[in-house]
């Protein structure tokens, strides 16, 4: 199992990894997504993301996207929302689960 912690401020390429289960975790925002790689192929992996934030207030509405990225097997793509559905950067929290 490994999760990340990103933050996604608004504006592109500012998405940073405060937190996650390992340290050969990395996040990368580009194309309407961060790309968050893991040390492992994860292709055969469950994912979950959701809206959520590194402190303690209230992430705000929407949710996330994920998919795991078309050009590295080793990466996921996530994709946040607003309420309505729209993209909009914003802080999410992400679990990889491998069998």
């Amino acid at each position: 199992t490994y999760w990340a912690v990103v933050d996604n401020p608004p504006n592109p390429g500012n998405a940073a990894l405060p937190r996650a289960s390992d340290a050969g975790i990395s996040a990368d925002e580009g194309g309407g997504a961060v790309t968050v790689a893991f040390p492992i192929n994860i292709s055969g992996c469950a994912n979950v993301a959701g809206r959520n934030n590194a402190g303690t207030t209230p992430p705000g509405a929407g949710f996330a996207q994920t998919n795991t990225s078309p050009a590295n097997a080793n990466a996921i793509e996530v994709r946040t929302r607003d309420e309505k559905g729209s993209p909009e950067d914003a802080d999410f929290h992400l679990v990889v689960v491998c069998p």
